[in-house]
């Protein structure tokens, strides 16, 4: 691997280290370097892959290619790696002095959520800003379902801004729509938009399940209120809070309400189930006393059913 530092008298922080496994090719006159074949470009803590880099030692800039393999697929898709994240896109252009960042079609992964965007610029803060993008929890370069967004800002290690914003199944749009929306992009957890997954169930219909929103109250306790909604009529609202003071207790309290309608009110297999349930639990530190000991668990609930007598 080669390597080079600073350009035209301009010194940079860290050594410069590329190379490629099938060639490299030179052009003296314009000061840049073609990378052919599982290409690397390496500053710093900022690592980029790709099939094919350009890196210019006058402009201190990298940009990054895939290719297409015999059969249409596109091979060697650039990527950008820094502090342990990556990000993968159609093409890459970085620049090296200014440390931004220009991104086509970039799909990565930011916490449980799965973001891509047409177009991206990555900033000096680490913050990317995006046109047109998705937003979803479905793993698939396809997914089942998203979010429509017009604009994005990803914020490393706190949240996602997003919107206008409109909700697809596979292609189709549906009624849920927000004007914008945050989106928790923390590992500690922070306020923000829960995503709801989507599905199909025969007696119910398609559905979206525990869509809602989180609340970190503060240090001790947060706040959970999800739902679902099905195509045939069935729903649910749950509120969930959990506490914990060190040393001296922890414990959780649910609340749950739903209806559920299974088949066709018109067919004599119809049934509905309403329910109500109340669920707290509470647990005393051992550390805050080394004689006594208090642990409570509360469970009540009700059931209405109603089915069809035809």
């Amino acid at each position: 691997m080669c390597s080079m530092i600073g350009a035209q008298g301009q010194a940079l922080e860290s050594e410069v280290r590329y190379g490629a496994r099938d060639s490299m090719r030179y052009d003296l006159e314009q000061q840049t370097v073609f990378l052919f074949g599982a290409a690397t470009v390496i500053y710093g803590d900022v690592e980029m892959t790709a099939d094919r880099i350009v890196f210019s030692f006058k402009n201190e800039e990298a940009e990054a290619f895939g290719a297409p393999d015999s059969t249409g697929t596109v091979v060697g898709r650039p990527q950008f790696t820094q502090d342990g994240h990556m990000i993968e896109a159609d093409s890459i252009r970085y620049n090296f002095n200014s440390k931004q960042g220009l991104i086509r079609e970039v799909r990565t992964q930011e916490q449980e959520s799965w973001v891509s965007a047409n177009l991206s610029k990555r900033l000096v803060s680490g913050e990317i800003h995006s046109k047109g993008g998705k937003l979803t929890t479905c793993d698939r370069p396809k997914p089942h379902y998203h979010f429509k967004v017009g604009r994005m800002i990803a914020i490393p290690d706190d949240k996602i801004v997003a919107g206008p914003m409109y909700m697809k199944v596979g292609k189709v749009p549906t009624p849920l729509a927000l004007p914008f929306g945050l989106f928790p992009n923390h590992k500690g957890g922070a306020a923000g938009v829960l995503i709801p997954t989507w599905g199909y169930n025969e007696q119910r219909g398609y559905y979206l399940l525990n869509g809602g929103w989180y609340q970190p109250i503060n240090d001790h306790m947060d706040l959970q209120l999800t739902g679902d909604i099905y195509s045939k009529g069935s729903w649910a609202l749950r509120a969930g809070s959990r506490y914990r003071t060190r040393y001296r207790y922890s414990g959780n309290v649910d609340l749950s309400t739903s209806t559920l309608l299974n088949s066709d009110p018109e067919f004599p297999d119809f049934s509905k189930q309403r329910t109500f349930f109340v669920r707290w639990n509470h647990l005393r530190d051992p550390k805050a006393s080394l004689t006594d000991r208090f642990s409570a668990s509360v469970n009540l609930g009700s059931s209405q059913n109603f089915t069809n007598n035809f």
